[in-house]
């Protein structure tokens, strides 16, 4: 089989393990094949193109949605999908020029085996920084089905890829050294035996929470969310499929919309029309060039708000983590003439949103929630920010 269609199959089955299901938790499989796919090429080149090709199967399979996203938001230039492409492209060098440098600094198998394990999670690291930052995906995800997943308690997600990668570059030496050597090494498989011990252990300590029970109804309502960003729907309707779905409910309930599930003509305010008490997302966005657009026009925002029954606001707490490229166009100094050609012949303008540096949790009936908004739940620091101030849900 060519080595770019290996590369995309073991990619692919790597991105498969990343949905929340038992045998996501087999992970290290297939990232073990990869280590040893990447280790067993003949020079510094091929380890490279062997990388990319994995990195393209993995991340692309892993953001489709990426692409079905643009062709929704711009539906009339389908091109912009294909623009997808670059970001899975660019994620695939990045895998590449890792594996082509664990060949210029190892020479034997096993140690190129252990310099990828180690560059994968520094890589994952890495997307979490910066204005660029874009955490997707991460293999510390694929404990979620385990108790291993707990062990997140103490070093985030990304302790959780250690262990991943640390399972997967043990059976990939093993494999190395009965092949090679005919000989059955005990230690990486006697490591990796106690690191899941132990992380299995610190899992069966975790309790749940103690505390009052809310009763609460959540909306994921069909709608046309696309048609509403591009204008073809009217933002109205979203609110009565909204309302419509929240009547009924459990006496002492709180209701719970989804992002931006509100619009504001500018800063928001009372709702007496909102179903409350309860929690939504609410935005203000200036995407479409208007005739009357002014440089005086309201900050757009991205914001979950809390409403008591009456429908006064009682607390708000803005998105933190902005996406790039959507809600955030990174070095405007710099780039802002490009950003300026690429987005005005499609009619858009760049979105004017400020990131919050200090989230907090919101108040309603006197017990506070921690709701962070889309982006957010990926950064481990949203949540840790707002259960250190002492959130009761989440």
């Amino acid at each position: 089989m060519p080595n770019p269609v290996t590369g995309l199959l073991l990619g692919l089955l790597l991105a498969a393990c990343g949905l929340p299901l038992p045998w996501s938790a087999a992970a290290f499989l297939p990232l073990a094949l990869i280590l040893l796919f990447i280790a067993s090429a003949p020079r510094p080149r091929q380890a490279f193109g062997r990388g990319f090709w994995v990195g393209l199967g993995y991340f692309g399979l892993h953001l489709w949605w990426l692409g079905a996203f643009l062709l929704n938001l711009v539906p009339d230039f389908p091109p912009l999908a294909a623009a997808s492409l670059l970001l899975f492209a660019l994620e695939g060098a990045f895998l590449a020029s890792a594996a082509f440098v664990a060949f210029r600094i190892t020479r034997s198998h096993t140690g190129r085996i252990w310099t990828m394990a180690g560059a994968w999670v520094l890589l994952e690291w890495l997307r979490f920084l910066g204005p660029l930052a874009f955490p997707w995906p991460t293999l510390g995800y694929t404990l979620l089905p385990t108790l291993a997943i707990q062990i997140a308690d103490l070093g985030g997600v990304l302790l959780c890829s250690v262990l991943v990668s640390l399972t997967a570059a043990s059976f990939a030496h093993a494999w190395i050294e009965i092949q090679q050597n005919g000989k059955h090494p005990l230690c990486p498989i006697l490591l990796t035996a106690v690191a899941w011990v132990a992380a299995l252990g610190y899992g069966l300590t975790r309790s749940p929470g103690n505390g009052p029970e809310q009763p609460m109804r959540v909306m994921r309502v069909t709608f046309d969310a696309f048609g509403r960003a591009n204008g073809s729907v009217p933002v109205e309707q979203q609110f009565q499929v909204a309302w419509e779905a929240s009547q009924n409910r459990p006496p002492g309930s709180v209701v719970v919309w989804s992002e931006t599930a509100l619009s504001y003509p500018g800063r928001p305010g009372p709702r007496p029309d909102f179903p409350g008490p309860g929690i939504s997302g609410a935005g203000r966005y200036t995407l479409y060039l208007s005739p009357t657009a002014t440089a005086d026009d309201l900050q757009d925002y991205n914001t979950a708000l809390s409403f008591d029954a009456t429908g006064q606001i009682t607390s708000r707490n803005d998105k933190t983590k902005l996406v790039p490229f959507g809600e955030e166009f990174p070095f405007q100094a710099i780039f802002g003439p490009v950003y300026r050609l690429i987005l005005t012949p499609l009619g858009f303008v760049a979105p004017n949103l400020i990131p919050n540096p200090r989230p907090i949790p919101l108040i309603l009936n006197g017990v506070q929630y921690g709701a962070y908004i889309c982006y957010d739940s990926v950064f481990p620091r949203v949540a840790r920010a707002l259960a250190a101030q002492g959130l009761r849900f989440s």
